[in-house]
């Protein structure tokens, strides 16, 4: 007979009721942080909003902020304080429905188990409470050093005997991606105009004059070296319209959209002021800065200040690639200005990586105003079957709120784009280019004259990392501008956002909770 296992007795999984899933309890931040602290992992200036002073009661000896603020945080009568606090909390929860709460804390954070009973046999909920291991940090030395076996054996015994001999057994077993980045990386200047990044099973190759990566290797799980990106990363503010922006768009018009085009030139017109490589005992970092041209409504004549933007990227020995982004937009001269149509970069991928999966809205197009008919769930499809070939071309194929995207071949192989936040993307072998080119005089003169037996199809993959988008126009059918709260007005502000990308070796159902 299945059965979950709570602090207090085993029960039928019918009668865990309505569940709060993730919450915590009695939380020993102080363990925690003082295995952080013994293991060199964290300083006590990780409290930040603290400060370091003299305390008058020790005859000027100085205090670290953090043991002050633990031991007043966990004093006899503050634990006593925050379990009647926490009775009470339940208690309320009890009264809307609530009859169970899963408590995932990973060791060292466990409080006293007996203390979480009392918790559980005061407010009548069902608590699930947890072993296992959170980042590296919070580990205990004994236990990193012993490894894999020592690991084992621990949540074996907590499993067994209970958590920390108490008894008190678990009902879930918790565990997290590591955060160390372990491993050996070689850096190879020899070269005439690249240089060479290497580690146990990648490579990457890095232009000497933009900065831009140029190849991105990793081994399958045949050892073989293969090619995940063409190239990049860089710079984006643009996409291509959409039919329901087409009068918007119409020169003729005084719309301040017209001239939302000018943001295709400034991408391709971007310049690379500097590119700095520096070597660190567990990363290399490279950091490129440059300028886009902001071009005026009028006459197609150039801002004197320009756009300033900084692309960063890290390289880790385990073949991770940490990308940052920022820019720094002038207060724009003409008042007039067209809002920025995206905040985001531009990656090439090798179009052999046609598998997508992601974490986010799906399965159909989403954007920033178009998006509450799609769910968020994890969805699969092939960058050729998310092209939808309107008889005008435009933009197509946008997901938002992503949280994750894999990108691999048949066998399972390929690239992760993993955000810091939520993030948009769009996977296509069309560019952004050339799909607008229906809407651009210098090419068509009407949108109507322009179609997909026309299109450029590239077999490489244009992935859009995108932070934020502004939202597609047309909420009159087709001659309006989005609303103000979807659009980017950018003059005078700056922007940034991270992601990280990483080879995926061999994708795997089980692979998605590690994302």
């Amino acid at each position: 007979m299945e059965k979950i296992t709570t602090v207090c007795r085993d029960i039928d999984p019918a009668n865990l009721g309505m569940t709060s899933m993730h919450d915590h309890t009695l939380f020993r931040t102080a363990m925690v942080m003082k295995a952080a602290l013994k293991n060199g992992t964290a300083k006590q200036g990780m409290i930040k909003d603290i400060d370091v002073k003299k305390d008058d009661s020790s005859k000027g000896e100085s205090k670290g902020a953090l043991s002050v603020l633990l031991k007043a945080l966990f004093s006899p009568a503050m634990f006593k304080n925050k379990l009647d606090f926490y009775v009470n909390e339940l208690i309320a929860f009890k009264k809307i429905g609530g009859q169970s709460l899963v408590d995932p804390i990973p060791n060292p954070g466990h409080a006293d188990m007996r203390k979480v009973q009392q918790l559980s046999e005061r407010s009548g909920i069902n608590i699930i409470s947890g072993t296992g291991f959170y980042v590296e940090p919070v580990i205990p030395k004994d236990l990193l050093k012993g490894g894999e076996s020592a690991m084992i054996d621990f949540l074996s015994k907590n499993v067994e005997e209970g958590i920390n001999h108490s008894g008190v057994k678990p009902g879930v077993i918790k565990s997290a991606v590591s955060m160390v980045r372990n491993g050996k990386i070689n850096v190879d200047r020899n070269r005439a105009s690249e240089i060479l990044v290497t580690g146990d099973f990648f490579s990457v190759l890095i232009d000497r004059v933009n900065g831009l990566i140029t190849s991105y290797k990793a081994k399958n799980d045949k050892g073989e070296m293969k090619e995940l990106l063409a190239s990049g990363p860089v710079p984006n503010l643009f996409r291509a319209p959409v039919d329901g922006e087409r009068e918007a768009l119409n020169a003729k018009r005084k719309s301040q959209a017209r001239n939302f085009l000018l943001w295709k030139e400034s991408t391709k017109e971007r310049s690379t002021s500097s590119v700095t490589l520096t070597e660190e005992s567990n990363k290399v970092i490279v950091v490129i800065k440059g300028t886009m041209p902001v071009r005026l409504p009028k006459r197609n004549k150039i801002q004197k200040e320009p756009l300033t933007y900084q692309t960063s990227y890290a390289i880790y020995p385990n073949g991770e690639i940490e990308l940052s982004f920022d820019y720094y937009f002038p207060k724009f001269e003409n008042k007039a200005f067209p809002y920025v149509p995206e905040i985001g970069s531009f990656i090439m991928v090798d179009g052999e990586y046609n598998n997508m999966l992601w974490y986010g809205r799906g399965p159909g197009d989403t954007y920033v105003n178009r998006k509450y008919g799609n769910d968020i769930g994890i969805w699969n499809n092939t960058v050729d079957g998310r092209a939808f070939m309107y008889s005008s071309p435009q933009e197509m194929g946008n997901s938002v709120d992503a949280k994750w995207l894999t990108l691999t071949n048949d066998d399972g192989f390929g690239l992760l784009v993993k955000g810091m936040e939520q993030f948009d993307f769009n996977a296509n072998h069309y560019s952004p280019e050339e799909l607008s080119k229906g809407f651009d005089p210098a090419f068509y003169p009407s949108v109507s004259n322009f179609h997909p037996y026309q299109l450029n199809r590239s077999e490489d993959i244009y992935l859009r990392v995108v932070d934020k988008g502004t939202g597609v126009g047309g909420i009159n059918s087709w001659g309006k501008v989005p609303l103000e709260k979807y659009r980017i007005n950018a003059s005078g502000k700056s922007f940034g956002f991270r992601y990280i990308i990483k080879p995926v070796v061999k994708l795997t159902k089980e692979d998605f909770s590690s994302f």
